[in-house]
This record gives C-alpha cells, structure tokens and sequence, in this order.
C-alpha cells in the first residue's frame, strides 16, 4: 500500500502545481493572494476528483481479479507493485522540481529567475512527456488490464491540467467583458 499511497500524494502535489499553473498570469490584479491560493484549491479539487476515477478503476479491477478466483489481498499486492515504477520515475521528476524550489525560495532575486527559467519552465514542458513515459515504463510486462489502469491513470493526470486550464481561460476572458 506503500506505493499506492506515494502515488497518490504526487498526484495532488502535482495537482496543486496544475493548479497554480493554469492560473499563473491570466489575472493583472496587483495583489493575488486570495487568486493563487483559488488556484491552488481548484487543483486540489479537481486532482481529488481524478484520483477518485483512478480509484474507480482500480476497483473495477480489483472486482474483475477477484471474480476469476484471485485473494483481495494478493490483487492489491499486485496494484501496489504495479505503482512501483511509477513512484520511482515521478519521484526522480519531483525531487528535481523540489530541489529547485528551494532555489526559488533563495532571497536573490536573479537566483530565483534563474530557477523559473532555467529549469522551472522547462521542467512544465517536459512534464506531459515525463508521465506519459512512466506510464509507458510501468505498463511494459504486466496484464493488459492492469497496463489500461496505468494508462488510465496517467490520462486522468493529463485531464486535470486541461480542465483547469480551460477553467481559468474562461474565467479570464469573462473578467476582461466585464471590464470592457
């Protein structure tokens, strides 16, 4: 359950990063607090959202193993070592991203741009390539029903940041009407 349960947490922190992502330099307001953490919270959500279908899915296969004669306990043991190379390759990604933060979080302000844009910006567009990879790596050698709960995984991942992302471009194009 080890595994299951890093997965998870890297999802919503994932979600979260989405999240601030999705929202991060649509408003001109001066003062964002209460706009970041919106954002912040709505990734949260929607990433507690996706996890559920992914939880769903898991149980639909938990249900379909168990139905052919399988123990429960030995079907969960088999999810959890299924997340295993998932919480190796997203963890070697989120200690990068973390390790950077850190950076970011250094008083000097050409320090902290260095960080955005040096390793930040492109750690976002590898991000789609980095889990689609993972999941690619962990689907090779399993059952194809446990290789589409891993590529459904990955996919509600993807999902969260297009929702939001499409969430906030409409909430931006609604606050420039209202100011025209």
């Amino acid at each position: 359950m080890t595994n299951l349960g890093l997965l998870l947490a890297m999802s919503l922190t994932d979600s979260i990063f989405s999240g601030y992502r999705a929202g991060a330099g649509r408003n001109p307001l001066l003062h964002k607090v209460d706009y970041t953490l919106l954002s912040f919270w709505s990734g949260l959500l929607l990433g507690l959202g996706g996890a559920l279908v992914a939880a769903g899915g898991a149980l639909a296969y938990l249900y379909w193993q168990k139905c052919s004669g399988k123990p429960v306990l030995d079907v969960i043991a088999i999810l959890n070592d299924a997340a295993l190379p998932l919480v190796r390759c997203y963890g070697v990604f989120a200690t990068g991203v973390l390790l950077v933060m850190l950076f970011w979080t250094y008083p000097r302000r050409r320090t902290r741009e260095l960080a955005v844009v040096l390793i930040l910006g492109p750690c976002t567009l590898i991000r789609p390539f980095w889990i689609a990879g993972g999941a690619a790596w962990a689907s090779l050698g399993v059952e194809p029903a446990l290789a589409a709960l891993i590529v459904l995984t990955a996919a509600v991942q993807f999902g969260v940041e297009h929702l939001l992302n499409r969430w906030q471009r409409r909430a931006q194009l609604l606050r420039m009407r209202q100011w025209m």
